[in-house]
C-alpha cells in the first residue's frame, strides 16, 4: 500500500469509523450512487483529502480525472461550496451550472435545525422559570422539564390544559424528532424544496420536514418562551391561589 492510499484512507475511514479498502472507495468516489446515498466517505475524500493527494489516488487507481470532477461538482451542489475537483471541471468544460447556490445548501438546513434545538433549549429555561415562581423548583430536579410543564398545567388549568398545551405538544414533536431520530439530509441548491430531513420513528415509518418547517417552528418557538403560558380563557376564569403565577 502507497503511502498516499494510506493518507487517503486515514483521512476518509477515522471521522466515520469506518475501514475501507482502497478498492472500495475508488468504487464509491468514481459512481454516481454514492452522491444519490450521500455516501460520506466519498463525500469526505473530495471535500477532505488536499488536492494533490486526490490527483494521487484518481492515478493509482485508474480512475478518470473527468468522471471524478463530475461527481465531485455534485458534491458540491449537496455541500453549498465549490470542492477542488468540482472547480478543476468548470475550468476544464464550461457548464452553465453556477456555484453561487441559489436555494438552501446542506449548512442552511443545518443551521436551521440548530436553531429549532437552540430556542427548544430557551423554552425550557422559560418552563422552568414560571415553575420555580409556582414554587415547583424541588419538582423540577429531576426528570424532564416538560414532563413537570405538563403535570403542573394539568393541575392548574384543567379545563384549558389541552389548548395551552396544544402547541407546546406541536413543537415538542419536531424537537423530539430532531434530537433522536435523524435518519438523512438532503439539500440540492439548484433545486427548489430539495432541502428535507427525513426522521425514522421508533415503529419504522418515515417523517419529512422542509427547511421551512424548522423556520417555522423556530418562529413559533421565540414566541412561546416569551409567554410560555398561552391562556384562552377570560382573565376572570385563570385560577387564583397559592402556587399559581399571574399569566
Amino acid at each position: 500500500m502507497s503511502s498516499v492510499t494510506i493518507k487517503v484512507l486515514s483521512t476518509v475511514n477515522a471521522p466515520y469509523g469506518t475501514n475501507l479498502s482502497a478498492e472500495q472507495l475508488a468504487s464509491k468516489i468514481s459512481g454516481v450512487a454514492s452522491v444519490e446515498n450521500f455516501d460520506a466517505s466519498a463525500s469526505a475524500f473530495y471535500s477532505e483529502v488536499e488536492a494533490d493527494l486526490q490527483h494521487q489516488f484518481l492515478n493509482e487507481m485508474g480512475i478518470d480525472h473527468g468522471a471524478a470532477s463530475e461527481i465531485a461538482q455534485k458534491f458540491s451542489q449537496l455541500a453549498g461550496y465549490p470542492l477542488a475537483l468540482a472547480a478543476e471541471g468548470c475550468l476544464d468544460e464550461p457548464t452553465e451550472l453556477s456555484l453561487e447556490p441559489v436555494h438552501p445548501t446542506l449548512n442552511d438546513l443545518k443551521f436551521e435545525i440548530g436553531q429549532v434545538l437552540v430556542y427548544w433549549s430557551f423554552l425550557e429555561n422559560s418552563m422552568r422559570r414560571h415553575l420555580t415562581r409556582a414554587g415547583l423548583q424541588d419538582q423540577t430536579v429531576k426528570g424532564p422539564v416538560i414532563s413537570h410543564w405538563r403535570a403542573y398545567i394539568r393541575n392548574t388549568y384543567p379545563d384549558q390544559a389541552h389548548e395551552l398545551l396544544k402547541p407546546v405538544e406541536k413543537l415538542a414533536r419536531v424537537r423530539n424528532f430532531l434530537a433522536h431520530s435523524i435518519y438523512s439530509l438532503r439539500a440540492d441548491p439548484w433545486t427548489e424544496g430539495s432541502a428535507v430531513i427525513t426522521c425514522a420513528a421508533a415503529d419504522g415509518i418515515l417523517y419529512y420536514f422542509s427547511i421551512d418547517d424548522f423556520r417555522a417552528a423556530s418562529t413559533e418557538l421565540s414566541e412561546l418562551m416569551v409567554r410560555p403560558i398561552r391562556s384562552f380563557a377570560p382573565k376572570a376564569d385563570k385560577p387564583t391561589g397559592a402556587g399559581v403565577e399571574d399569566l
